[in-house]
C-alpha cells in the first residue's frame, strides 16, 4: 500500500493525500481491514473524519484532531463554504 503523504498539520486539522486502494473508515463488514483512521491516530491521536473518498479514490482529505474542529468544519462542508477542485 502507498504511503498516506501528510500535506498540513496544527493543532485543529490534519491534511492528508489518501492514496487510492484505502479505505477512509472502518469496514462495516470487516473491521479489521486497514483503514485511514486507524493508521494515522497512532502518530497523531485522536481524530475525527470531516467527509471520505472512496476506496478506490485519492486526493486530498482534512481530518479533525479536536471535536471544536470537527463542529466548524462539519459546519462549512454543509454551507458549502469548502472549495474542492
Amino acid at each position: 500500500m502507498e504511503k498516506i503523504k501528510l500535506i498540513n498539520s496544527d493543532a485543529d486539522i490534519l491534511v492528508i493525500d489518501k492514496p487510492s486502494g484505502l479505505l477512509s473508515i472502518a469496514d462495516g463488514y470487516d473491521p479489521s481491514l486497514p483503514h485511514l483512521k486507524a493508521i494515522l491516530q497512532p502518530e497523531f491521536g485522536p481524530l475525527w473524519m470531516v467527509h471520505r473518498l472512496d476506496k478506490e479514490s485519492s486526493g486530498v482529505m482534512v481530518l479533525a484532531r479536536n471535536a471544536e474542529a470537527h463542529k466548524d468544519l462539519n459546519q462549512q462542508f454543509m454551507d458549502r463554504t469548502v472549495k474542492k477542485l
